[in-house]
């Protein structure tokens, strides 16, 4: 009785694994996915026809991709914060109709609850205003930006000073600024630090808004931003708080135009 004991404990123990382990490759073939559906998959083609034809780093053709991606205004990449997929944190920037499409669609439109990295709807793809808000999830398996709290580490913080900002009319070096724990909807959203319909009942004047930004950076680097561009990148803090929080976590990013090649790093 005993053997049939034990041989019946083996098969629940086998299925238990098998299952497990269907479940993990159904998770990470989902989260792979979804990297490719938001860009990941072109990353190494295209450098390597860049390479082909004596150009280094990336540099789309943004006609050919716009084919794939029909909203795409930009492209991102922030080294050393891979996905739970291991690809890089490298994705195609887009910018729908309002905010709340890209939040369950991917760049290439299909359904994906990992989303799409999309630029705020009411900002400018060429940053006529001051400050441009791009949004992307974190979750709680490590897809998309949840790695974005690397920066979370003084140490990391310090040794990533810059991220990539790619665009039709030109790259940009973007010189890591600060890092902060906020809730969605404060004055890192701003889009422009000196609005003359601000007034004190409707929005923050200029001071005030750096002065947030400063008081509630976990870190920052000192740098001259008088009449610089700013990027922001923001994420669910979901380590900490869960995915339906409010909530973020923000990585800013002065706008440097840039000519040198930019390799993206798988």
């Amino acid at each position: 009785m005993s053997k049939w004991i034990y041989r019946i404990l083996l098969v629940i123990c086998l299925g238990v694994f098998g299952y497990s382990a269907f479940m993990l490759w159904s998770l990470r073939n989902e989260q792979n996915e979804s990297d490719n559906a938001n860009g990941n998959d072109v990353i190494a083609e295209i450098q390597k026809e860049n390479e082909a034809d004596g150009i280094k780093g990336f540099n789309p053709d943004w006609d050919k991709l716009r084919e794939k991606f029909p909203d795409i205004v930009g492209w991102i990449y922030i080294p050393d914060c891979p996905t739970a997929a291991n690809n890089p944190c490298s994705f195609a920037v887009v910018k729908g109709s309002d905010n709340a499409f890209y939040l369950d669609h991917a760049a290439n439109l299909e359904y994906s609850r990992y989303g799409a990295v999309f630029m705020d709807f009411q900002a400018s793809p060429t940053f006529e205003q001051d400050n441009t808000v791009l949004y992307g999830h974190s979750s709680d398996d490590g897809a998309m930006m949840t790695q974005l709290s690397n920066f979370g580490d003084k140490k990391f913080f310090d040794e990533h000073p810059y991220f990539y900002y790619f665009s039709p009319q030109g790259n940009y070096k973007c010189v890591t600024f600060m890092f902060a724990k906020v809730e969605d909807g404060c004055p890192y959203y701003e889009p422009l630090l000196d609005n003359p319909e601000y007034s004190d009942e409707e929005g923050y004047s200029k001071d005030e808004i750096l002065q947030f930004w400063y008081n509630n950076a976990l870190y920052r680097n000192d740098l001259d931003i008088e009449g610089k561009k700013f990027i922001t990148i923001s994420t669910c803090n979901v380590k900490e708080y869960g995915f339906y929080s409010d909530q973020r976590l923000i990585l800013m990013g002065v706008l440097e135009p840039t000519e040198e090649p930019i390799e993206i790093k798988h």
